[in-house]
């Protein structure tokens, strides 16, 4: 009688799926581009490009597709925690990619396993083209780099060696080799088991909203997901980025880099929300020309000196904002706000941080919260008066 054999473990089942893919790409005669020797290469970098080099030329060229293949099984290393392409624009892609091959769920589902299993990997590769942003292929690399490292400490060369030289593939830059090296990081197992799980993120958000979403008879404003979010697709949300602390942490910087430089347009004078009206603006005038005026008094003052000034300035501002903030000017400020997203009155790429800002707003202390920012936009909408002046 024959034992019961033990199922796979999730480790297993990666690696024996790497395997098959690394002999389909054989049966295709793809052959990674070999990493050539960089200047500067470390010795680290150099002991694993020799390990490789070592064999023979099918041999390495079949050692290094063996390497991006099963590379899919380092996606739960901890150096890839915090990395996701875009969840969302990864559907997006998924469904124009689908759509453009003109073939439906039930055509795929009709396939044996290995036609299937060899769609969906080529489905996956060209989403990986569109979505994989500089951003991303660098924040791989340097985690690559890290889990080197890190067996490296721990001995354990060869696997070490395989991150070295995956690296060194994905990091080589060559303008004659370009088309090449794209092909490298749309077929490496790691980047895809990446874009892989950004689209399982993206399929269970879209599932956590999409009740809301099919309610609207007519196209959805960003207004309209921002107040119509039931609380049982806030909790769904919540939960799965309570149970991916490191998809929480990719969100989280989103959200501080939106911000970041959605003030700096502000403050800069790219982005006009009209927050303040001309006599608001006018008083602020009035205190940077008696700043002025203070500064021409000297023919130079020390640097400190100057800070000091700067410095009276700033607080002169934000004293005279925090004096106009009555409860009632905040509605004002919330109602523009809403008739910014109500009819798109700023450029596309600003309506998340204006819907940002709208959401500050409705915090019981949106003035503490919103208060630098404020400052920041007073000096915009300055900025951009004083020059709207010059030009009549």
């Amino acid at each position: 009688m024959s034992k019961k054999r033990k199922p796979l473990s999730r480790k297993q089942l990666k690696e024996q799926r790497a395997a098959q893919k690394a002999r389909i790409r054989e049966q295709r005669a793809w052959e990674p581009p070999a990493a050539a020797p960089m200047p500067n290469m470390s010795y680290e970098e150099a002991e694993a490009l020799q390990d490789m080099l070592g064999e023979n030329e099918s041999v390495a060229t079949r050692k290094l597709a063996m390497i991006v293949a099963n590379s899919m099984t380092w996606v739960d290393e901890p150096e890839f925690d915090d990395i996701f392409a875009s969840p969302l624009a990864c559907v997006e892609a998924l469904a124009e990619v689908t759509a453009q091959r003109g073939v439906s769920p039930e055509d795929v589902a009709a396939w044996d396993e290995d036609a299937q299993d060899d769609f969906h990997e080529e489905i996956q590769q060209e989403v990986a083209a569109r979505v994989l942003t500089p951003e991303v292929k660098e924040r791989i690399l340097t985690a690559l780099e890290a889990l080197g490292q890190r067996w490296r400490k721990q001995l354990k060369k060869q696997q070490a060696n395989e991150a070295t030289l995956l690296r060194l593939l994905l990091a080589e830059r060559d303008a004659e080799r370009d088309a090449e090296l794209k092909v490298a990081w749309q077929m490496t197992g790691l980047v895809n088991a990446l874009v892989g799980r950004s689209l399982t993120v993206g399929f269970e958000l879209m599932e956590a909203v999409s009740p809301s979403m099919e309610q609207a008879d007519e196209q959805v404003t960003i207004l309209d997901a921002l107040e119509n979010i039931p609380p049982e697709a806030e909790a769904k949300t919540t939960k799965l980025l309570n149970n991916m602390p490191g998809l929480r942490r990719v969100f989280e910087k989103q959200v501080d880099d939106m911000w970041d430089k959605g003030t700096h347009a502000v403050y800069a004078g790219d982005l006009y929300l009209g927050l303040f009206n001309a006599t608001e603006v006018t008083g602020v005038r009035g205190i940077m020309q008696a700043l002025v005026t203070a500064l021409n008094q000297h023919e130079t003052l020390p640097e400190n000196v100057q800070q000091e000034y700067m410095t009276r300035f700033i607080g002169q501002i934000d004293a005279y904002i925090m004096e106009l903030m009555t409860p009632a000017r905040l509605a004002q400020l919330h109602a523009r706000l809403r008739q910014i997203m109500e009819t798109e009155a700023v450029d596309a790429r600003w309506l998340p941080f204006v819907a940002l800002l709208y959401g500050d707003l409705r915090e019981e202390n949106a003035l503490e919260i919103l208060r630098p920012f404020l400052n920041y936009a007073m000096i915009g909408e300055l900025r951009r008066a004083t020059a709207n002046d010059e030009e009549e």
